[in-house]
C-alpha cells in the first residue's frame, strides 16, 4: 500500500480525469500541495499504463490549457512497488485567483469545493495587494467627530478635515474605504461587537449589549464600561489593613478588546463575543489568523503578518493599539503575579482568549501544588514552573516563602540549584 493518505495537501488519483484541475486549482491558491497519477483512493499502487513521459507531457499541456492563469508547478515520476506513479506539485502562487472554467476552488479536508463569494473577494484582494480594510465603499456622507476627538487627544490637531482623512488613509481618490465606513460615527455594517453577562448558568442573561451599526470606538467604549461594571475593582477590609483587589486586569482585557477589534475579520458577517461569567470572561473574534501566522507565533506573542493594516495604523496612532506584536505578552504580563492564567484558543474560523478572574487564595494553592510536586522527587524552579504551567516569578516568590516557613530547603546554587521537602 502507498504510504501516503488523502488530506489537504494530497489527494490520489488513479489516472487522469477532469477533476483532478479544480485540485489544481485548490492548491495553487492556498498554500500549494501534490496530486499522485497511479494510486487508488484507498492507497492501492496501480501505476501508470503506457509512456510516462507522454503522461506527464499531457498533464502539463492540459494544466496550461485548463487553469488561468497558469499556476506554478512541476512534475516527476517515481518507482514505487515496481511500478511507475507521477506526482504532481503544484505550488501556491502569487496571482490568484486561479481558474478551473468558471470557479475558483480550496480545499476542505480530502474534499476539493468552490469558492464562495467572499473567499473569492479576499483572494482577488490578496492578489492586489492591498487588505480587505482598504476596499472602497460606495458611502459618501460619513461623520468622523469621534475620530476626531481621539485625534484631538493625541495628537493634538483641532479639526479632521479631508486632507487629514487623507493622511489618515481613509479617503484615497475622494473614495471611503472600508476602514473608514468601520471607524465613521454611523455604520451601515449591521455587525460589531455583542456582550454577555451571565448568571449562574448559561440560560440566565443579567445583562446584554449588542453594539452594531456605531463607530467601532464607540464600540471599543462602551465594550470597557460594560467591563467595569461588572469587574470592577473591590475593597477587602480587615482588622488593620484595606486592600485593593481585581476580578481581571484591566490592561488584560483592553489589550484582547483591542486586538479583536484591530485584527478580527471583518468580511466575515458576525460580531466579536464577550461572555461574562463569574470565574472568567471569553473574548471571541471571527476569523482565524491571518496567513504568515502560526498558532505558536501567536500564543508566543510573535505577529509576522498583520490582517487589517490600515485599520491597525490608525488605532495606533489613537493609541487603543499600544505597539505591534506586543498584545499577547502584554496580556500574559498583566497574570504574571497570580495562580491563573489566561488561555488562547486558534481555530480556522476563530481566535478565543479567556481571562480568568483572580483568586485570591493562590498563594495557599500554588504552596500546595508546589509541596505536591517535591513530594515526589526534588527539583529546579524552572521544573517546577513548567510542570504547573505558573510563571517564574510566582514560584519564586512562593519557593522564598516555603523556605522561610522550614518546609522546603534549597540545595546548590546557580543554575544547579534545586529544591527539596523538608520531612
Amino acid at each position: 500500500m502507498f504510504n501516503k493518505k488523502e488530506s489537504e495537501v494530497v489527494e490520489l488519483k488513479l489516472k487522469k480525469t477532469d477533476n483532478f484541475y479544480k485540485t489544481v486549482s485548490a492548491f495553487a491558491n492556498y498554500g500549494g500541495g501534490e496530486i499522485i497519477f497511479g494510486v487508488k483512493d484507498d492507497g492501492e499502487v496501480v501505476g501508470i499504463n503506457g509512456g510516462v513521459d507522454k503522461f506527464e507531457l499531457s498533464i502539463a499541456n492540459s494544466i496550461n490549457d485548463k487553469v488561468s492563469p497558469i499556476p506554478p508547478f512541476s512534475i516527476r515520476s517515481e518507482i514505487y512497488e515496481n511500478k511507475t506513479i507521477v506526482i504532481l506539485n503544484v505550488f501556491k502562487g502569487d496571482k490568484q485567483p486561479y481558474y478551473f472554467g468558471h470557479h475558483v476552488y480550496q480545499r476542505q479536508g480530502t474534499t476539493t469545493v468552490a469558492v464562495d463569494t467572499f473567499e473569492m473577494n479576499r483572494l482577488v484582494l490578496h492578489s492586489a495587494r492591498f487588505t480587505y480594510d482598504e476596499k472602497p465603499v460606495a458611502e459618501r456622507d460619513f461623520k468622523f467627530n469621534l475620530l476626531e476627538k481621539y485625534l484631538q487627544k493625541e495628537t493634538g490637531i483641532e479639526k479632521l478635515t479631508n486632507e487629514g482623512l487623507r493622511t489618515l488613509g481613509l479617503l484615497v481618490k475622494n473614495e471611503y474605504n472600508v476602514t473608514a465606513e468601520l471607524l465613521a460615527d454611523i455604520s451601515s455594517r449591521k455587525f460589531g461587537i455583542d456582550i454577555v453577562k451571565f448568571g449562574d448558568n448559561d440560560d440566565i442573561f443579567l445583562d446584554r449589549k449588542t453594539l452594531v451599526g456605531i463607530s467601532i470606538l464607540e464600540q471599543y467604549e462602551q465594550a470597557k464600561e460594560m467591563f467595569n461594571k461588572w469587574y470592577a475593582p473591590y475593597e477587602v477590609v480587615n482588622a488593620n489593613t484595606r486592600e485593593q483587589r481585581i476580578h481581571i486586569p484591566e490592561i488584560a482585557f483592553k489589550e484582547v478588546l483591542a486586538n479583536a477589534i484591530a485584527h478580527r475579520n471583518w468580511d466575515i458577517n458576525s460580531n466579536v463575543r464577550i461572555s461574562m461569567f463569574s470565574d472568567r470572561l471569553e473574548i471571541v473574534s471571527p476569523g482565524g489568523l491571518p496567513d504568515g501566522i502560526s498558532a505558536e507565533e501567536y500564543k508566543a506573542g510573535s505577529v509576522s503578518d498583520i490582517r487589517n493594516n490600515l485599520l491597525a495604523s490608525v488605532l495606533h496612532r489613537i493609541k487603543i493599539i499600544e505597539t505591534f506584536a506586543t498584545g499577547i505578552r502584554r496580556v500574559k504580563e498583566q497574570y504574571r503575579e497570580f495562580l491563573e492564567l489566561p488561555e488562547f484558543e486558534v481555530s480556522e474560523n476563530y481566535i478565543k482568549v479567556t481571562l480568568p478572574v483572580i483568586s485570591y487564595d493562590d498563594d495557599i494553592a500554588a504552596d500546595r501544588l508546589i509541596i505536591n510536586e517535591l513530594s515526589k522527587r526534588s527539583l529546579k524552579r524552572s521544573d517546577i514552573a513548567k510542570i504547573l504551567e505558573l510563571h517564574d516569578a510566582k514560584v519564586k516568590r512562593e519557593l522564598a516563602n516555603l523556605v522561610e516557613r522550614g518546609k522546603v530547603k534549597r540545595v546548590g546554587s546557580g543554575p544547579s540549584t534545586y529544591y527539596e521537602l523538608i520531612d
